[in-house]
This record gives structure tokens, C-alpha cells and sequence, in this order.
């Protein structure tokens, strides 16, 4: 009788054991998981920050397209030939357009991208975690443990569960 308290004892501490060890790395875990996503915002952000550069410059050089167009347009209608004027100017205000809505939609594509690898990292650390607590509880278990120990502890865990 005493031996098999001494089992559930010792059971009782090497659980409570394993349940501060995998706290603890559960922790780490989520602080490695935390200085990945930062890791990968910031290069993200980086990434965006280079496309805005390169966007802005580009929407300087469609300005300065514009008032060359416009400085055509003006030395056109000195020379008095009849030239549609809005033709340049809706062009150029189409080329401006388009170059914002692509740089929207970079600015989309790399958020989502982001988003994506940052879910796809968490949900690989807590599939690793899975298995490290699980080969480590089965270890524990059954070293600790005999088959009429299992088989006792089986049976009071479903009578536990059956009384509640």
C-alpha cells in the first residue's frame, strides 16, 4: 500500500516537473516565435520602404513628364496647330493613377506575405512543441511506471471522469 503512494507520489512530482519544464519552454518558445515575427516585420517594412522610394521616384519622373508635356502643349499653341491638349494630360494622369494603384497593391501583396510566413512559423513551433511533450511524457511515463501502474492510473482517471 505504501509503495504504490510512494508511485503516485513521485508520479504527482515528476508531472507537476514536466509541467513547469514545459511551461517554461512554452515561453521560450513564444519569445523565439515573438523575435522571429519582429525579425520578419521589420524586413517586411524595410522591403516596403525601398517600394515607396522606388514609387516615389518614379511618380517624380511622370511629373516631370507632365511639364514636358505641358511645355509642349504651350509651345504648340504658340505656334497656333490645333492639338488636343487633355489628350497629354489624361495620359499622363493615367500613368500617375496606375503607378499608385501598383504600389498599393505591393504594399497588399507584401502584408499578406507577411502574414502568411508569420502564421506558418507559429504553427510549425507549436507542431514541434506537440511532439517534444509528447515523446518527453512518454518517456517520463513510462519509465516511471509499470504495466499495473498504468493500468491503476488508467482506471482512476476514468473513474474521476466518470464522477464528474
Amino acid at each position: 500500500m505504501s509503495l504504490s503512494l510512494v508511485n503516485i507520489i513521485i508520479t504527482v512530482i515528476c508531472l507537476f516537473g514536466l509541467g513547469f519544464y514545459f511551461n517554461s519552454r512554452e515561453k521560450k518558445l513564444h519569445k523565439m516565435a515573438d523575435l522571429k515575427f519582429l525579425e520578419i516585420r521589420e524586413r517586411y517594412m524595410v522591403q516596403i520602404a525601398q517600394r515607396k522610394a522606388k514609387e516615389k521616384a518614379e511618380i517624380e519622373r511622370i511629373k516631370s513628364i507632365l511639364a514636358r508635356l505641358e511645355t509642349k502643349h504651350k509651345k504648340m499653341l504658340s505656334q497656333k496647330d490645333v492639338v488636343d491638349p487633355t489628350k497629354y494630360l489624361k495620359e499622363a494622369e493615367e500613368i500617375v493613377k496606375k503607378t499608385e494603384k501598383r504600389a498599393k497593391e505591393i504594399e497588399k501583396e507584401a502584408r499578406e506575405k507577411a502574414d502568411r510566413y508569420v502564421a506558418e512559423q507559429k504553427a510549425e513551433i507549436e507542431g514541434k512543441m506537440v511532439d517534444l511533450v509528447m515523446g518527453v511524457t512518454k518517456k517520463v511515463i513510462s519509465k516511471s511506471l509499470n504495466y499495473s501502474d498504468h493500468r491503476e492510473l488508467i482506471e482512476q482517471a476514468l473513474q474521476e471522469v466518470e464522477g464528474d
